[in-house]
C-alpha cells in the first residue's frame, strides 16, 4: 500500500542583520524566502485560497526580548516580511494573535504587553496588520472530531471566523517534549484556564484533539536564530536563516526534528499525530 508524503519546503533566508536591529533589506530578505517556500507548495492561492481575514499566530512569549539572543519568540524580520506579503496578497485585514501564559496570569501581564515588549506591535502595524491577545475577546465552544480527550474545546472568536489561519513558530527545543515547533505551538490556542489541564503523559492527545478542531492552513516556521538546548526559553541560540514551511504540521515537525538532529518518531506528539492521521 503506497503512503501518501506531504510537502515540506526548506529554504535559506540572506539575511545579514539581527532581530534587534535591522533594516527594510532583512525584511525584503524574509519575504523573498517566505515567496520561494510557499511556492513550493503552490502559494498562497492553493494555501489560503482568497482569504480576506487572516489569522496569524507566532511563538511569543513575555521575557525581555533582548537577553533571548534571538532564539525564544518568532523573528519580527519574519512577521512584518508574512504580514506584508499577505496585505499584497489582498488580505483584508491581517491578526496577530497569540493567547495569555498560565505562567502569566496576573492582572499586569498578557499576549498585548508581551508583544509591546519585544516592539512586535509596531513591526506588525507597519506592515499592515493588527495585535490582538486573545485574552481581549471571548471564546466559543468548537466541536472535535473523534476527540480523545475532548469532545469540544473553546477557541479565540476571530480563530473560529477567520477565513485562514496561519501558524508561525520558533524552531527550538523543548526539555519536556523534545521539540516545540507546530504541534506543541498549539497550545497557544487555548484559553489560559484550560493550558494546565493534561500537562502530563496525555499532553500529546491533547495536541492532537486541538489541531482536529483547529488546524492551521499554513505553519511557516522561524529558523532564522533556532534555540537549542533547555527550552522553551532558557535556549541557546543557533544561526541557521531557514524557513520551513507546509500545509502540514505533522511533516513540518518530523523535518525539523531532522535538522535539530533528533529522530523524528522519537518525539511523541509526533509520532501520536502521524498514527492517528492528523499528518
Amino acid at each position: 500500500m503506497s503512503e501518501t508524503r506531504s510537502a515540506v519546503s526548506i529554504v535559506k533566508a540572506a539575511v545579514e542583520e539581527t532581530p534587534f536591529a535591522y533594516t527594510k533589506k532583512d525584511v525584503a530578505a524574509c519575504a523573498e524566502a517566505i515567496n520561494r517556500a510557499l511556492s513550493l507548495l503552490g502559494g498562497f492561492e492553493s494555501l489560503i485560497g482568497g482569504a480576506k481575514q487572516v489569522v496569524v499566530k507566532p511563538n511569543l512569549v513575555e521575557v525581555p526580548f533582548e537577553t533571548t539572543g534571538g532564539s525564544v519568540i518568532t523573528d519580527p524580520r519574519i512577521l512584518e516580511a508574512l504580514v506584508g506579503l499577505l496585505k499584497d496578497y489582498g488580505v483584508d485585514r491581517v491578526l496577530v494573535a497569540e493567547g495569555k501564559s498560565v505562567n502569566l496570569k496576573h492582572e499586569h501581564s498578557g499576549p498585548r504587553k508581551a508583544f509591546q515588549a519585544a516592539g512586535l506591535d509596531t513591526v506588525v502595524q507597519r506592515a499592515g496588520g493588527e495585535i490582538l491577545g486573545w485574552d481581549e475577546e471571548d471564546f466559543v465552544d468548537v466541536p472535535v472530531p473523534d476527540g480523545e480527550l475532548y469532545d469540544k474545546i473553546r477557541l479565540p472568536r476571530s480563530l473560529v471566523e477567520c477565513d485562514a489561519f496561519i501558524s508561525v513558530p520558533k524552531l527550538k527545543t523543548h526539555c519536556q517534549t523534545e521539540i516545540t515547533v507546530g504541534m506543541k505551538a498549539m497550545q497557544g490556542v487555548f484559553h489560559v484556564d484550560d493550558k494546565v489541564n493534561y500537562h502530563n503523559e496525555a499532553f500529546p492527545w491533547k495536541m492532537v484533539d486541538i489541531l482536529r478542531a483547529c488546524p492551521p492552513k499554513l505553519t511557516l516556521v522561524d529558523g532564522l536564530i533556532c534555540g537549542e538546548n533547555y527550552g522553551p526559553i532558557y535556549t541557546d541560540p543557533v544561526e541557521m536563516g531557514l524557513i520551513v514551511a507546509s500545509a502540514d504540521v505533522v511533516a513540518v515537525d518530523a523535518v525539523c526534528s531532522a535538522i535539530m538532529g533528533i529522530e523524528p518518531f522519537e518525539v511523541p506528539i509526533t509520532r501520536l499525530g502521524h498514527s492517528e492521521g492528523i499528518g
